[in-house]
């Protein structure tokens, strides 16, 4: 699959992935902020239809308390109760009558409310609604059968000089209406106590319309608010207002958290309640479901065609960038892929075509990929080249070492002639020659392994100084002392022999005196083996010392180094570079002066022992 294809599908999914996370996040804290809202809304609503009930009860009850606290009338009141119906005729009865309509239709209250009415025990009743209807005569039996019926929508919990409110009901007072065209209200009551005599009623009456008005609010759809006094046992006396459309069980409710609610036709309701402390009402106000349920199809429909608009946008920009961000790459790859073998092979340069630039230098990347590529094809071409020409030198060479076969035989056979002459004459010194010097090119020619132990590195070591002595006589003398329990390590093969050589050749340059070679080993503490060969001759040169110890670091900083082919210990620098990658780095050489030359070199484990 190209690149630029995988890049869309990649990106695209992820695109999607992160619009379909953040459709989802946004849906859910505009629905979260939409119930809120819906709370909020609800619950201000019901605190502000309590504070306005509140509001209104609290004139009711000033109207009422203005007519009680108020002594010339509650004593008019009293000699009226006193008097009763046998004394409605007398001068005092008059007095007293004038003075209640005098205090009553002048309450500055009467144009808030209804009807502000007094009512005395022996069945006297004045009302400040008289202007507008005719009300039930005093001391008529109609006005006795309505008091008790009034008395039937009082709770008898209630305490003598305490206030009630009564629940909407049909104005008991008003005859010019009857039945259906009865005027509702809802009022508020007080026992009228003079001197601690209960002498009657004194009664507030507001329009039930008005709670109406208070309660249903035009401006919010499906919405419904109820007032109901829950501790009251009459349970006429428990709803201050219900609308018609009201049928919500409000059950389980919370004041202050938003509830469900259903009511009788299976209808849901969000409900919040407030209550007033004062009044003992709670106002329950409510709205249903399908507003917000609307509200919230109306937000996933909106944030689900904003990502759908945003996504189809998104891919069209990563289709159009993907192809645009991987073009050097495909034209990239259309030039490697052209490339074949028999260009690099057959070829003997390569042509324009395949050097041609293909990128675009906006691509300073792909430009550097393409560049290094092209690199890397002139040196393959090279390389494989010399790969080539190595193969025929390599067949060459195989071809001359069978023809050079024959050299060793040679020797071996003219070894084997000069020592059956020698024995003929009895010289058996020529005799040990040939057998030391035989050992010597028999394992140097060996060409089965590439590895040696110690042991035999000192053997092959010792037979070069044998023929040595055999020339420098008792001007040679030498020293081997390796622990024999160090003789099975492995190290790679003609370690030894060439640093003894280079100390003879180099150490006793025109020395006269006696030679001395030792070689000693010994471990450390992390096990490394220190192979030391020491002699007694004049010892490096100074800047012989310090041009082979740059040479010995060279080597181990992998620098590649032409060593100047003078003859003066170039075998040392050749026999380390040998060692040092031969045995992966372990094995490290160190030289100095210490009376004489002295070639250290540290061994780390080799690998298994023999």
């Amino acid at each position: 699959m190209r690149m630029s294809i995988k890049m869309i599908v990649l990106f695209s999914c992820v695109t999607a992935l992160l619009i379909v996370l953040n459709t989802v996040l946004s849906i859910n804290t505009e629905l979260r902020a939409l119930q809120t809202h819906e709370q909020e809304t609800l619950t201000v609503v019901s605190q502000q239809i309590s504070s306005e009930i509140e509001e209104n009860l609290a004139f009711m009850e000033y109207g009422i308390d203005s007519l009680a606290q108020n002594n010339a009338f509650m004593e008019a009141l009293s000699t009226i109760d006193s008097l009763g119906e046998e004394g409605a005729h007398t001068t005092k009865y008059t007095e007293a009558q004038n003075t209640l309509s005098t205090y009553l239709y002048h309450e500055p209250l009467n144009d808030r409310f209804y009807s502000i009415n007094v009512i005395t025990n022996s069945g006297f009743i004045l009302s400040s609604h008289f202007q507008k209807f005719e009300l039930i005569e005093s001391y008529s039996d109609e006005l006795m059968q309505q008091m008790s019926l009034m008395s039937k929508l009082m709770d008898s919990k209630v305490r003598l000089n305490s206030k009630q409110v009564i629940t909407p009901h049909p104005d008991p007072w008003d005859i010019y209406h009857s039945g259906s065209k009865s005027i509702s209200v809802y009022s508020m009551w007080s026992n009228a106590i003079y001197h601690g005599k209960n002498i009657g009623y004194l009664e507030v009456n507001a329009l039930t319309s008005d709670l109406k008005s208070i309660f249903e609010i035009p401006a919010m759809d499906d919405f419904l608010a109820s007032g109901i006094y829950k501790k009251r046992t009459t349970e006429k006396m428990q709803e201050l207002y219900r609308g018609s459309n009201d049928t919500i069980q409000y059950t389980d409710i919370t004041p202050g958290v938003m509830t469900t609610c259903v009511d009788k036709d299976g209808m849901n309701y969000y409900v919040v309640s407030a209550y007033n402390k004062n009044l003992d009402l709670t106002i329950y106000a409510a709205q249903r479901t399908d507003e917000y349920t609307a509200s919230v199809h109306t937000a996933i429909r909106s944030h689900f065609l904003t990502g759908l608009l945003v996504l189809i946008i998104t891919i069209l920009l990563i289709v159009v960038l993907s192809f645009s961000l991987t073009h050097s790459i495909h034209k990239l790859t259309e030039k490697i892929t052209g490339i074949s073998k028999k260009t690099l092979v057959e070829v003997g340069q390569l042509g324009s075509d395949a050097l041609r630039k293909v990128t675009s230098k906006r691509d300073q990347e792909v430009r550097i990929l393409e560049d290094s590529f092209d690199e890397m094809l002139q040196a393959l071409q090279t390389s494989t080249q010399t790969e080539i020409q190595l193969r025929e030198s390599t067949l060459r060479a195989r071809l001359n070492a069978l023809q050079a076969q024959i050299n060793p035989h040679f020797i071996y056979n003219t070894l084997n002639i000069i020592a059956a002459k020698s024995m003929e004459t009895g010289n058996e010194v020529v005799i040990d020659i040939c057998d030391h010097f035989a050992q010597m090119l028999r394992y140097s020619t060996d060409l089965r392994s590439k590895t040696a132990t110690l042991r035999e590195e000192i053997e092959n070591a010792k037979n070069y100084l044998l023929l040595a002595k055999f020339r420098y006589e008792d001007k040679l003398t030498y020293t081997i002392n390796v622990p024999d329990c160090f003789l099975q390590k492995v190290l790679p093969k003609l370690s030894l022999q060439p640093i003894v050589e280079n100390a003879i050749s180099h150490g006793y340059q025109g020395s006269h005196g006696d030679f001395s070679i030792a070689i000693s080993g010994e471990i450390d503490e992390a096990g490394s083996l220190h192979l030391t060969i020491r002699d007694n001759g004049c010892g490096f040169d100074e800047f012989v010392l310090l041009r082979l110890r740059h040479e010995f670091d060279c080597i181990e900083k992998g620098e590649l180094s032409v060593v100047e082919n003078t003859g003066a210990h170039i075998g040392l620098v050749n026999t380390y570079r040998r060692l040092y990658y031969f045995s992966d780095k372990r094995i490290k050489m160190l030289l100095c002066n210490d009376n004489g030359a002295v070639v250290e070199m540290i061994i780390t484990q080799m690998g298994k022992e023999s």
